[in-house]
C-alpha cells in the first residue's frame, strides 16, 4: 500500500512531535519530584499559610531572547500574613530561598509575555530593585497557565498593603 502525501505527513508530523512531548514530559516529572521534596523538607513551615507550587524566572531570563523555556527554575511560593517565600531549585540544582516581605517589595501583574516568554502568564515581585519573575506550574503543557498564576498573584496581594500591590 501507497501512503499519500499526506497521510506520510501526517505520520512524520507526529513521529517529529513524540520526541517533544516525551521531553516536555519528562521535565513536568522532573519539577513535580523537586516540588514534592521541597514540601516535605519544608512541611513544618508550609503549616502556617499557603503554598503553591510555581516555575521562576530571573529578570535576566525573562528579558533574555535566546532560551529554550522561559523559566530556570521550580519551587514553590509560601504565603502568610507576614510574607511570601520562594523555596526553589533553579537549574542544576541550586536551592535558593528568597523572602519577600511587604516592607521592601512590590508585585505587579505581568500577563504574557508571548514573544520572548510563550503563552505563560506571569507576575513579578521587585524587592531592592530586582524582579522575580513566576507563573505557576500547570503540567506538561502551559494552558491554564492564566487562571492559576491569576490566583497565585491574588494571593500575594492579599500580603501585601494596597498601595504597595498598585506599585
Amino acid at each position: 500500500m501507497v501512503i499519500g502525501h499526506v497521510e506520510a505527513f501526517i505520520v512524520g508530523g507526529l513521529i517529529g512531535f513524540l520526541p517533544v512531548m516525551t521531553y516536555a514530559r519528562y521535565k513536568y516529572w522532573k519539577r513535580k519530584k523537586i516540588q514534592e521534596d521541597m514540601a516535605k523538607r519544608k512541611a513544618d513551615i508550609l503549616e502556617s499559610g499557603h503554598w503553591f507550587p510555581v516555575r521562576y524566572s530571573s529578570e535576566d531570563r525573562f528579558h533574555s531572547w535566546f532560551k529554550s523555556f522561559p523559566w530556570e527554575g521550580t519551587g514553590i511560593l509560601f504565603m502568610n500574613k507576614e510574607r511570601v517565600v520562594f523555596f526553589g531549585d533553579l537549574e542544576e540544582w541550586k536551592h535558593i530561598e528568597s523572602i519577600f516581605a511587604p516592607e521592601n517589595s512590590r508585585v505587579k501583574w505581568i500577563g504574557r509575555s508571548i514573544w520572548r516568554n510563550g503563552l505563560a502568564s506571569w507576575f513579578a515581585i521587585t524587592r531592592h530593585g530586582e524582579k522575580h519573575y513566576f507563573t505557576s506550574e500547570t503540567g506538561t503543557t502551559i494552558y491554564g497557565s492564566k487562571k492559576t498564576t491569576q490566583r497565585i498573584y491574588d494571593g500575594v496581594k492579599k500580603v501585601y498593603s494596597v498601595d504597595n500591590s498598585s506599585q
